[in-house]
C-alpha cells in the first residue's frame, strides 16, 4: 500500500500535466500545478498518473486532464530529487526546484514537507521515498 487509506479527490483541469504517481501538488486559480519552486505550498501529492483518451491512450494534454490528488498526512510516498549520500531515517524533506519533487536538503527557504521515515539510503533521481509530513 502506498497510502494511507484516505479516498483520494478527482481534481479536472489539471495545469500541469501529470505523468506519473508520488508528485507534490499545488493550488492555482487556474487549476491545480505541481510544485515548481522551493518556497511553493503543496496542498496533496498524486496516486496516480493522469488521465489518459484516444485511440493510443496517450496522456491528456494539460488544462483537460483529470488526476487524483491525496491530502498530505500520515506517511506519504514521494517522488525524491537524487541524494548521494545521508538518507537518514529522520532527515528533513523539503519541496524540491524539480516539479512536484522532494529533496533531501533545503535549497534555501525550502518549505519543510516532513521527514524520511526509511532505512539508511542513497535516494535516486525519481525514486518514491516514506515521508512522514510535519
Amino acid at each position: 500500500m502506498l497510502y494511507g487509506g484516505n479516498d483520494p479527490m478527482h481534481c479536472a483541469d489539471t495545469q500541469t500535466q501529470i505523468t506519473t504517481m508520488g508528485l507534490l501538488v499545488k493550488y492555482h486559480a487556474d487549476g491545480i500545478k505541481l510544485t515548481e519552486a522551493v518556497g511553493d505550498s503543496p496542498i496533496g501529492y498524486t496516486i496516480d498518473e493522469g488521465s489518459r483518451a484516444g485511440e493510443g491512450h496517450a496522456l491528456e494534454a494539460a488544462g483537460t486532464q483529470t488526476c487524483s490528488i491525496l491530502p498530505l498526512d500520515g506517511i506519504c510516498y514521494l517522488k525524491a530529487e537524487a541524494l548521494a549520500s545521508g538518507g537518514k531515517f529522520g532527515l528533513p524533506v523539503y519541496v524540491a526546484a524539480t516539479d512536484g519533487y522532494v529533496a533531501g536538503a533545503d535549497a534555501g527557504s525550502a518549505t519543510l514537507i516532513g521527514y524520511y521515515f526509511g532505512n539508511d539510503a542513497v535516494w535516486a533521481a525519481g525514486e518514491l521515498i516514506p515521508v512522514s509530513i510535519a
